[in-house]
């Protein structure tokens, strides 16, 4: 197996380049293993190397490293999806990190190069999103792959006010996300929307019981539900995590085949900031007054219509987009855990 190291080199404020890249460097050599390290200078690079290589190895065993955060993860993610003989793999070195928080191997295990080295290929789910409206020219393609969630509305937005707090050089992930959501509060918009929401099923012992689905729906006699209303907050996950560790959707699975969507309905400014300790740590599904304000499904694909243009985060990074689909893509990654 040859590896491949696709290096952001400012992320992590710049610790990329002063720490993580010697540590690659030195951990590789050691290893013995046959590798290159690319580095990225602008948007769009890890994707264009990964593809690049696929081209140019097709049929070479090979490992991706996305040395960075969530954004790069997805970018490497893009340039492999589909292709064979591809794994992947995350060296987190970016504000968030938010994708490697749904295994249970500590964080610190993915830092590990040696053990990075010595990984082992699990098959995970990943998500594929397509524009039908708005402008597609913003984001250069009509349609793409996450490997996290998807956000809109107030948690999309506060990921773009996260985007400036995280520059300062007092606040990292978590801390810039709150600060983002603090300055979101200030206004707490809502989203009017449509959605259809098809091959909804049953989520057995994982959420609250099934308030949300239609009488007689079962796996093997899926439900399409359809929504209408003003939006809070929507979150379409592969993974539970978002914003640097808010455990926004405990019940999302990365390898169970469904998407988890859940809307939060527009509430009061003091409602809202009562649930956002729970929404941070998860425990939000066991509160009885969400279920007031929630809708929760466990789903294939859902097609999202905002009356106007909405902002949509894609692994947190955001784009402004009308109608978007998003479904369980067919393609399945091998995504490498450290041992």
């Amino acid at each position: 197996m040859k590896h491949y190291f696709i290096a952001n080199p400012v992320a992590g404020k710049g610790k990329v380049r002063t720490e993580l890249l010697p540590k690659i460097f030195a951990a590789a050599n050691a290893a013995e293993i046959d590798y290159v390290i690319h580095r990225t200078m602008n948007i769009g690079d890890a994707t264009r190397i990964a593809q690049a290589v696929c081209e140019e190895e097709p049929n070479e065993k090979k490992r991706f490293y996305a040395c960075g955060g969530d954004g790069t993860l997805n970018e490497v993610l893009n340039g492999i999806v589909g292709k064979p003989n591809c794994e992947l793999a995350v060296i987190p070195a970016g504000t968030g990190n938010d994708f490697i928080r749904n295994f249970s191997e500590p964080a610190e295990a993915f830092l590990d190069i040696a053990a990075q080295i010595n990984g082992n290929a699990v098959e995970v789910d990943c998500l594929k999103y397509e524009f039908l409206g708005g402008d597609v020219n913003q984001v250069g393609e009509s349609f793409g792959y996450a490997m996290n969630m998807f956000n809109l509305g107030f948690d999309a937005q506060a990921v773009v006010r996260m985007s400036y707090y995280k520059k300062k050089p007092f606040l990292k992930g978590t801390g810039a996300y709150i600060a983002g959501v603090g300055h979101e509060l200030i206004k707490l918009s809502s989203v009017k929307l449509e959605a259809t929401i098809e091959g909804t099923v049953p989520s057995g012992e994982r959420t609250l019981d099934e308030l949300y689905l239609p009488e007689g729906t079962t796996v093997d006699n899926p439900a399409t539900i359809e929504y209408e209303g003003d939006v809070l907050l929507g979150g379409i996950g592969n993974g539970g995590f978002s914003g640097g560790g808010f455990h926004g959707i405990p019940t999302a699975q990365v390898s169970d085949g469904l998407m988890d969507v859940m809307i939060i309905e527009a509430v009061t400014r003091r409602f809202f900031i009562s649930l956002v300790g729970k929404y941070q740590k998860g425990t939000h599904f066991h509160d009885d007054r969400i279920k007031k304000i929630m809708k929760y499904y466990r789903c294939k694909s859902a097609t999202f219509r905002p009356v106007d243009k909405m902002v949509f985060s894609i692994d947190g990074e955001c784009v402004t987009v009308g109608d978007v689909r998003m479904s369980v893509a067919d393609e399945k990654i091998k995504f490498s855990l450290p041992v």
